[in-house]
């Protein structure tokens, strides 16, 4: 059973829709070839089934042509960690000194998903590009082809992303996406 928010879902919320439909940057030293990875989860299935694409827009006009027919899907770039959508917010009547200069001081929101209170909690997967179900696992399905390569196991003891298997050692659960900051045109106020 998908316990997750869909992809269907959080398109619905315009903030999250808006970051989903912009095309991302790749940094210029990564060298990837296909660095972009559809991954789609059909109905009834537990397993993601993933295709890779040379361009996000070549992955998402697959995901659009498929999206019918699947319960859930993402579009991310493995081995690159994606912040979640930031909105930046003028404080009205407050400055900060920057240097010589006053500069408006800018408040930072980190967006969150709003998610009915009956679904388990959900935090932001940089891989995924998505909030996703952090739990622990003695197999992952997405580790599976990797553990029957390399020999080795899962450790139970981790919390995992539900759909990418990365750990909670990769990703801080309690990161910037759980705060609110504060922030004057790149410049950091305490």
């Amino acid at each position: 059973m998908h316990n997750m928010i869909t992809l269907e879902e959080l398109l619905q919320d315009e903030d999250y829709k808006k970051f989903f439909l912009t095309v991302p940057k790749l940094p210029p030293h990564y060298r990837g070839s296909q660095p972009w990875k559809l991954m789609i989860l059909k109905e009834g299935e537990t397993q993601w089934r993933t295709k890779k694409f040379n361009t996000y827009s070549e992955a998402f006009k697959a995901l659009k042509k498929l999206r019918p027919t699947i319960a859930d899907g993402l579009i991310n770039s493995p081995g690159l960690d994606w912040q979640p959508p930031i909105k930046r917010y003028r404080v009205k009547g407050r400055t900060v000194k920057v240097g010589r200069k006053e500069v408006p001081m800018i408040r930072l929101v980190t967006w969150k998903p709003m998610i009915a209170g009956d679904m388990p909690q959900h935090h932001w997967c940089p891989y995924c590009r998505r909030p996703t179900v952090f739990s622990y696992f003695s197999v992952h399905p997405a580790m599976t082809k990797q553990r029957s390569n390399l020999g080795a196991n899962v450790d139970p003891t981790l919390l995992r992303c539900g759909i990418c298997a990365a750990s909670e050692q990769l990703v801080n659960l309690r990161n910037a996406a759980n705060h609110q900051n504060w922030d004057t045109n790149r410049a950091k106020v305490n």
